[in-house]
């Protein structure tokens, strides 16, 4: 049997940096992608879903400089859970896709 984990996101960059990691450079940026539709009042509702994603620099990755505030990105990759406890001891479970796949659909959000 063979196992699949796949996530396919396409929205706008909120923040981003850069740091160097060995000997190429991984970036972290986040991006939100928005719903659209109408509540059963009728009224309209947008419901934004912001995801933390990562990417390593290498052949068939694009400049990971264009990956600015503002830019509309389609991303492909999977997705890791990183458990850990926090300053409370509590559990924590945090979510974010490792990209294996980044295209910049637009450098600047119009």
């Amino acid at each position: 049997m063979e196992f699949l984990n796949k996530i396919e996101i396409r929205g706008i960059v909120g923040n981003s940096s850069i740091q160097k990691v060995a000997a190429t450079r991984l970036c972290r940026f986040s991006v939100v992608t928005e719903l659209a539709y109408k509540g059963n009042d009728g009224t309209n509702i947008i419901e934004s879903t912001w995801f933390s994603c990562q990417i390593y620099e290498g052949p068939g990755i694009c400049n990971l400089d264009t990956i600015t505030r503002g830019a509309i990105v389609h991303v492909t990759g999977r997705l890791k859970c990183n458990r850990y406890i926090d300053a409370n001891g509590n559990d924590r479970v945090q979510y974010e896709i490792v990209a294996r796949k980044l295209e910049v659909v637009k450098e600047d959000r119009v």
